[in-house]
């Protein structure tokens, strides 16, 4: 039921938003960015509920804790760069957007590289 009313809010907003785009295009983009920290601000508390699911899973696993927080991490680095990319894209300038997503690319890659050594070293052990 939380869903819908989440989804429902999506809906006013964006309808008012489509209203006040020509009349006033800063209020509008003003309240988007509001519905976007609100929406983020609303999910936390299942995310968190989750996250230590996961954390309890990984607790009964071999699966080592410092490998699953890189994954975590890169997560939550790729949904900022998702929301930066859509508020400048939103804002008018697709192009920094472009700039800030392949930025993020490039971060997730040197955030990616300590398990990509050990999945090598792992590669390289099997084969000798």
């Amino acid at each position: 039921m939380d869903w819908l009313r989440l989804i429902l809010f999506i809906i006013i907003i964006h309808m008012f938003r489509t209203l006040l785009k020509e009349q006033a295009p800063l209020f509008s983009f003003l309240l988007g960015i509001m519905a976007v920290i609100f929406i983020y601000l609303y999910i936390i508390d299942p995310l968190a509920e989750l996250f230590g699911l996961f954390e309890t899973f990984i607790s009964m696993t071999s699966i080592q804790s410092h490998y699953v927080g890189i994954i975590f991490k890169m997560i939550g680095v790729s949904y900022l760069i998702d929301f930066f990319h859509l508020l400048l894209k939103d804002a008018g300038a697709e192009a920094l957007g472009m700039l800030v997503d392949t930025i993020g690319k490039i971060m997730l890659l040197i955030m990616a590289i300590p398990v990509i050594e050990d999945m090598f070293t792992f590669i390289l052990t099997l084969l000798d």
